[in-house]
């Protein structure tokens, strides 16, 4: 979580991406994480605000298939796997879950 802090402070100081400074994160990654950093100044804000997308997203799921957003609920809620990515490593392959269903 400490990359992403210094890639999103990094970015809030005016350095682009994969011009100013190598990365293995997409663009849109990046910029999200340092919009989550303008917010609140902490590491924390990047697991806050990929939770908060997260429940966003399970919200949309069940509002377009309530089926298929239960099943992507219970593989996420009982998947120790799934659950360490998204809560420990603070990765976003959740948010692709939207655009897969």
């Amino acid at each position: 979580m400490v990359s992403y802090a210094e890639h999103g402070a990094l970015i809030l100081k005016g350095k682009v991406p994969s011009l100013d400074f190598l990365t293995p994160y997409s663009i849109g990654f990046e910029y999200l994480i340092a919009l989550f950093m303008l917010c609140i100044p902490n590491p924390l804000a990047i697991g806050i605000g990929f939770i908060i997308i997260e429940s966003l997203i399970y919200i949309c799921l069940f509002s377009i298939d309530k089926n298929k957003g239960e099943k992507i609920v219970y593989l996420l809620a009982f998947n120790p796997v799934v659950f360490h990515f998204t809560v420990f490593d603070i990765q976003d392959e959740i948010i692709l879950c939207l655009f897969v269903t």
